[in-house]
């Protein structure tokens, strides 16, 4: 699966990490925070995506559904659909969430800008939801911490079985850091498939 990563040189990630950190405390803003999150992992060396244009670049399969799927990590299911936010009325904005609720928990989705995929809201399918089985994690690569802290991203399989995922950690507005990444093993696939 191909990503859409963040490049930036060790020490200017560091340089640029203590002037966000400082901008942090003196005026707290959502795009300060998230800036400094992302240096501070590129600053390690850890690979940093954007979402929005990483979901761009892949774009949609031949049903125009998209190619790649995101949800928290404890997750079982994946639901996709779109959805209209009462601030912008009759705009559709595509949602991944962790349950089949029309409107989800802000905790339990992932919004994505409205023009993130090709859009023609006349579509049947547009008014349809989407499922997809969400790759269980390897023991070896399973976080510590609560799994609700975390998201996979994967080659979606709408309703069959997905094979490489990827876990991530959500740093602020539509950047994640890799923590891992894996092929799922033909008899990973089977026990997903029992829970279809």
């Amino acid at each position: 699966m191909e990503v859409t990563t963040i490049e930036e040189k060790h020490l200017i990630a560091r340089q640029k990490y203590a002037e966000y950190m400082k901008a942090v405390k003196e005026r707290h803003c959502i795009e300060y925070e998230a800036l400094k999150n992302a240096y501070r992992e590129l600053s390690k060396g850890n690979q940093v995506i954007d979402i929005v244009a990483t979901m761009q670049n892949a774009g949609v399969d031949h049903l125009e559904r998209p190619k790649l799927a995101i949800v928290r990590a404890d997750a079982k299911l994946c639901w996709f659909r779109w959805t209209t936010t009462k601030r912008e009325a009759g705009f559709k904005k595509p949602i991944f969430s962790s349950n089949s609720d029309w409107h989800p928990a802000k905790s339990r989705c992932v919004v994505l800008p409205r023009n993130t995929f090709p859009t023609d809201n006349d579509q049947q399918w547009r008014r349809e939801v989407l499922r997809a089985v969400v790759p269980s994690i390897p023991p070896s690569l399973r976080p510590g911490a609560k799994l609700s802290n975390y998201h996979i991203l994967w080659e979606a399989e709408w309703e069959t079985i997905p094979v490489d995922p990827m876990l991530l950690k959500h740093l602020g507005k539509n950047l994640y850091v890799v923590l891992a990444a894996w092929d799922l093993t033909p008899l990973e696939q089977a026990v997903l498939r029992d829970s279809q």
